[in-house]
């Protein structure tokens, strides 16, 4: 089209998308012969100055950097840096050019001009993003590594710290990048010769990675080996050899398993094809009945989603962070219309047979293979190769009982408060969904609601609860019933279902006069909108979460809160009849895909094909025609349907 219109710019935009794809298959030269071709041509046609121009200087500068050619890679990130901050300012994408001069001034062992540039960047990033940005913990690793690359290592320790201090309060203490700060810290300890606070450090880092990939993941084998290498430092030469041969039994176990990559999702038949002389996912046996799997597989469904939902400032957040065994923070910022876009695809889930919390990517991947496995479509093709169906079986996400049980899992979400994001919800909101709806204990409903500086609005809680519920409610009412018994009492509600919980229990005087103001509220609620009567669920649960509270009598009380909310969430999930419902195997791995693709900005190192691609395809916000394509390039699409 761009050659009809004889567009030079829009050719060359083209010819950059075409540079894109190449770099992304590892075609770094054919990449790099796109770059200057689409960069003469916008010299031709556009002014010098043109953002369009810098970006594909920005490009070249990547494909050398790629190359290794450090210094030619540093003058065209210049060249692009000149442009942008012309035309922007201090942008974050000014402060991303900023941070790619510093890696290649390190690459160049030049290490003061890399933290200086390092600065640059990290500032812009503070003025213009929120302090607890990922982007704001990347410069902050980096910087910690450049210190420990000059021997700085007090310094050193103070960044890392700060990158570790925000995963905490952002993620919880079980994500993998709380897990990359821990090994970073743990590695610095080693550099100082402090053998003893690094293994600490890096034991912490393997518990994280086994919680969220399981026992055998080559990073945890990496981790081990660092340990060993302390207690080797430490002349605990049997202890160290120990350690190490569990690595040793790792890497084997990883060796004869078909999940390659790090974060274990199932590749393109494209790619696999040009792999088929391997062994499980690579071979062509298990191409075969992937392909089959993708075309007439099918799963029950066994996630549904639990959505916190309520007025602003009532405390939402730190309810979630006590409901998933968080760390409460006395200075969350406010959610930000849904609760930072990477959190909402690394979504907390958890059975709601136990209460335990697991790894989305687990929790998918396991639908995906034991579908796979369990397809008559398949059942020949694994009975007519042992060696393949051992490999499949002996897979480490099979390896336990829960793979082919019927377990059920609740996703948690957090959505803002705030009535400028609601139509933000509307497309995440269903009759099949679970929600659990907040209300400040201390507030009666017709008070107007506060700000959490104190600030009276001039809604007021009943308003507020009337947005929500019409939110939730009145667009998505189903005429189904379902019967739940909970305290032995049978009883019929409607879909959606709300599950009414109170925060700032901290405030009360007492057991009793929690009683009463929640059942006050939940009445005034009720007259107010009784045609919802039957869809709220009054729990009587009422959270404190002070941050500062911590004494026995309170941690008891939290768990006993979040115990029967458990309970709550699993009786209802068990009654609703779709998650009796099957769903295409190709559905499950299409979320594999979009699950795993926001690991990539804490997996800088990766680059991998199918972790590019992600990396390109994947955005915090896309549209149809954009899931359609990316469902294209994985073989997954059959329709519209």
């Amino acid at each position: 089209m761009a050659n009809r219109m004889k567009n030079q710019v829009y050719i060359a935009d083209c010819i950059d998308r075409q540079g894109d794809i190449k770099r992304m298959t590892g075609d770094e030269s054919g990449a790099l012969s796109d770059f200057r071709i689409s960069l003469d041509m916008k010299l031709k046609s556009l002014d010098g100055d043109n953002l369009s121009i810098g970006d594909t200087y920005h490009k070249i500068g990547r494909a050398y950097f790629s190359q290794k050619e450090y210094n030619k890679a540093l003058l065209m990130y210049q060249k692009a840096l000149d442009i942008r901050i012309r035309k922007l300012g201090d942008d974050v994408i000014v402060a991303q050019s900023y941070h790619n001069i510093g890696l290649a001034y390190s690459n160049l062992g030049m290490l003061d001009d890399a933290i200086n540039m390092n600065k640059k960047s990290l500032e812009i990033n503070l003025a213009k993003l929120d302090n607890d940005h990922y982007h704001v913990t990347t410069s902050y690793d980096f910087m910690g590594n450049l210190y420990k690359k000059k021997g700085a290592y007090k310094e050193a320790l103070a960044v890392f710290r700060k990158s570790l201090e925000i995963r905490l309060q952002r993620l919880g203490s079980n994500d993998v990048s709380v897990a990359s700060s821990y090994r970073n810290i743990g590695l610095l300890h080693r550099s100082a010769k402090q053998n003893n606070q690094a293994i600490r450090m890096l034991e912490k880092a393997i518990e994280i990675l086994t919680f969220n990939y399981g026992e055998n993941h080559r990073n945890i084998a990496n981790i081990y080996n660092e340990v060993a290498t302390c207690y080797s430092h430490l002349h605990q030469k049997d202890v160290a050899a120990n350690i190490r041969r569990k690595a040793d039994s790792i890497r084997k176990i990883l060796s004869h398993s078909p999940q390659k990559n790090s974060h274990r999702v199932f590749q393109p038949l494209s790619h696999v094809s040009r792999q088929s002389e391997g062994t499980g996912i690579q071979s062509k046996n298990y191409l075969k009945a992937y392909n089959r799997a993708i075309k007439q597989g099918k799963r029950r469904n066994n996630l549904i989603r639990a959505m916190f939902v309520g007025p602003r400032n009532v405390g939402k957040s730190s309810i979630i962070r006590v409901f998933t065994q968080q760390r409460l923070s006395g200075h969350d910022s406010p959610t930000q219309v849904v609760e930072w876009s990477e959190r909402m695809i690394k979504i907390n889930a958890y059975d709601i047979y136990d209460g335990k919390f697991c790894a989305m990517s687990e929790i998918l991947e396991k639908n995906v293979i034991a579908s796979i496995e369990e397809s008559p479509q398949v059942t020949k093709e694994l009975d007519d190769n042992p060696n393949f169906k051992k490999q499949i079986i002996e897979t480490p996400v099979l390896n336990s009982k829960d793979a082919k049980e019927d377990r059920k899992y609740a996703k948690i979400w957090d959505f803002g408060g705030h009535s400028v994001y609601h139509v933000t919800h509307r497309p995440f909101m269903s009759a099949n969904n679970i929600y659990i709806l907040v209300f400040n204990i201390t507030q009666n409903i017709n008070d107007h609601v506060k700000t959490r500086h104190g600030l009276l609005l001039t809604t007021n809680y009943l308003q507020a609860m009337q947005e929500w519920l019409t939110s939730i409610i009145s667009g998505h009412r189903d005429p189904s019933d379902i019967s739940i018994n909970i305290d032995g009492v049978p009883v019929k509600y409607s879909l959606p279902i709300v599950i009414l919980v109170a925060s700032h229990g901290d405030s009360l005087d007492g057991k009793e006069d929690g009683n009463r103001r929640f059942k006050q509220f939940e009445q005034d609620l009720i007259s107010y909108m009784p045609t919802y009567k039957r869809n709220i669920y009054s729990s009587g649960i009422i959270f404190n979460c002070k941050p500062e509270d911590n004494n026995l009598a309170t941690i008891s009380q939290r768990r006993e809160c979040c115990r029967r909310l458990h309970l709550i969430i699993k009786e209802f999930v068990l009654s609703l009849f779709f998650i009796r419902n099957p769903i295409p195997i190709r559905w499950y791995i299409m979320a594999t895909i979009l699950n795993t693709s926001f690991h990539r900005y804490e997996n800088q190192e990766s680059s991998s094909v199918i972790d590019q691609i992600r990396a390109a395809r994947v955005r915090d916000i896309m549209t149809m025609q954009d899931v359609t394509l990316l469902a294209q390039d994985y073989t997954l699409y059959e329709n519209h349907k």
